[in-house]
């Protein structure tokens, strides 16, 4: 008959406890919390302080069908219509060409 030895049962209790993961503690997560809170802030405020300088381009379409293109550009606050969407990329080419090329 085998003997009670109390101290097998905490060396098994020790084994076990060493998988337990640490608590992480609620002070630490909030700063975290706060620190994404801060960044969301921010990152709205520079979009809305910031120029936009990328063009709009609404397609639109007359009563008897046909589509055309109303384009808005920022940088210069003209305004242009195309009668195809053709038309509109090259715009788009040109300006991208003129804005690169005056950097």
């Amino acid at each position: 008959m085998e003997s009670y030895n109390p101290a097998s049962e905490v060396n098994i209790q020790v084994e076990s406890q060493s998988n337990i993961v640490p608590f992480q503690s609620p002070r630490r997560s909030a700063s975290a919390s706060q620190g994404s809170i801060w960044s969301r802030l921010w990152n709205g405020l520079f979009q809305l302080l910031m120029p936009k300088t990328e063009p709009r381009i609404v397609q639109k379409c007359e009563p008897n069908g046909n589509e055309y293109y109303q384009v808005y550009d920022p940088v210069t606050g003209n305004s242009k219509t195309f009668s195809s969407e053709e038309e509109t990329r090259i715009w788009l080419d040109r300006r991208f060409y003129e804005t690169s090329r005056n950097w």
